[in-house]
């Protein structure tokens, strides 16, 4: 648990891309208010890479299979237990999932945590209990594909696993002060920052309100070209990842799930980028404003 970190032209490591962390979790918390003082980049509650190297290297099973699940038939509020319309094997009793809504109601949508699974042999899906009853209705829907007689497209509420072994996130009153902790990454003295992070799970991060530095709202802020494969970012009190002119971007396979921002907002120019199979969803208003949000913005 710390404050601030500070990485200016310094090093932190977690796993490698040989040898990435598959055993015994690692997390990252962040502590601090809205009185804690405030630093240059950071601000509170944060840390600043400058320059400098961080990687986070965390071992994903499931990039070995298709990572979104749809339910198979449609939950009413109260109810604990939900069917997926696939299996779902590397999901693990103590596992945190996002649940979407379906409709224009993007505010439905809901984490839980997998109390039991249960697949039988055979058996093409699995069944989740979840450790409390669920709030809202998550409807089983399918369509037919337009021209395709013997295709239907799902368009029911989706299912994604956001645990990871890997995790930073704000402390324990970041939900109550919607002041989360914020990850601030751009070059120092004409010495480019190198950032790679895959399988890391950034949970209650980005700040909501007004503050003197740039990015200070998300949960990730880059100002420098990063690689970030099969990570999430869950419950974001500001954007849930902002680019400001960065090129060469890697991000494949992440999911950001409920934001009061953008979930992914890109500034200025990002040519040379690749955005592959990327999942965001309930990107919802910034603070009190009724400012549209989107998804994906590139402006």
């Amino acid at each position: 648990r710390v404050s601030y970190i500070i990485i200016d032209g310094g090093e932190l490591h977690v796993g490698t891309i040989n040898v990435p962390r598959s055993s015994f979790p690692f997390t990252l918390t962040f502590v601090g208010d809205r009185a804690s003082p405030h630093i240059p980049l950071v601000g509170a509650k944060g840390m600043a890479i400058i320059g400098g190297t961080f990687e986070m290297h965390g071992v994903y099973e499931e990039s070995e299979q298709d990572p979104i699940k749809y339910v198979k038939t449609t939950v009413s509020p109260g109810e604990r237990r939900m069917n997926l319309t696939t299996t779902a094997k590397f999901w693990l009793v103590g596992s945190r999932v996002a649940v979407t809504s379906v409709g224009r109601n993007i505010s439905q949508a809901e984490f839980r945590t997998i109390a039991s699974t249960s697949t039988q042999i055979l058996e093409t899906h699995t069944s989740l209990e979840f450790d409390e009853p669920l709030l809202h209705t998550h409807t089983a829907k399918e369509d037919q594909h337009q021209g395709h007689t013997n295709n239907k497209l799902p368009l029911g509420a989706e299912v994604v696993l956001v645990s990871r072994l890997l995790t930073v996130q704000g402390d324990e009153s970041s939900a109550s002060t919607a002041f989360g902790a914020h990850i601030f990454i751009t070059s120092g003295d004409g010495k480019a920052s190198h950032v790679q992070l895959i399988g890391v799970n950034f949970r209650n991060c980005g700040k909501m309100g007004h503050f003197d530095y740039d990015g200070a709202n998300s949960a990730l802020f880059f100002g420098h070209s990063p690689s970030m494969k099969w990570c999430s970012i869950e419950n974001s009190f500001g954007h849930g990842i902002e680019l400001r002119n960065v090129r060469d971007v890697v991000f494949q396979n992440n999911y950001v799930v409920v934001t009061n921002g953008h979930g992914i907002f890109c500034v200025g120019d990002v040519s040379g980028s690749a955005f592959v199979d990327n999942f965001v969803a309930a990107s919802l208003p910034l603070g009190s404003t009724t400012t549209q949000t989107a998804n994906f913005l590139f402006s």
